[in-house]
């Protein structure tokens, strides 16, 4: 009988070695995955700044991105998921690359008080997915 109670217990000890192995693993695997998720939204927020800066509209990176909506809303896979939005802001028409998913967003949002500068709203404006970004370029037409 000793010796059932003896390898009872032997399992179970080892049972719960065991799983305090896996919670170590996955509580360090978690810490890992967050310092990761961390680092790769400052990079994409950098890329983000590095690429706009270099855009036709540099005058309007600060005051454009202040629209939560717009700098939610930029990334692309191709081209077909970029599109020129108008937004009506202080009497004037402005243009905006942004994705799809944010120009449906785009025409619940009524005011933009934020945008003190923009890109005014022209015919020979395209959106295109470059570096996985919309962004307005004149169009060669």
């Amino acid at each position: 009988m000793l010796k059932w109670i003896i390898i009872t217990a032997g399992v179970i000890v080892g049972f719960l070695m065991l799983i305090l192995a896996i919670g170590y693993l996955l509580k360090d695997n978690e810490l890992k995955h967050r310092d990761y998720i961390e680092q790769q939204g400052l990079s994409s927020e950098k890329r983000i700044q590095t690429v706009l800066t270099d855009n036709i509209q540099p005058n309007t990176i600060s005051t454009t991105l202040s629209v939560p909506v717009i700098k939610n809303n930029l990334t692309c896979v191709n081209d077909k998921q970029c599109v020129v939005s108008e937004i009506n802001v202080a009497n004037r028409t402005c243009a905006v690359a942004i994705n799809t998913i944010g120009a449906a967003q785009l025409v619940k949002v009524e005011h933009f008080t934020d945008i003190k500068q923009c890109t005014d709203a022209e015919s020979g404006m395209v959106a295109v997915c470059q570096q996985n970004l919309c962004q307005l370029i004149k169009s060669d037409n």
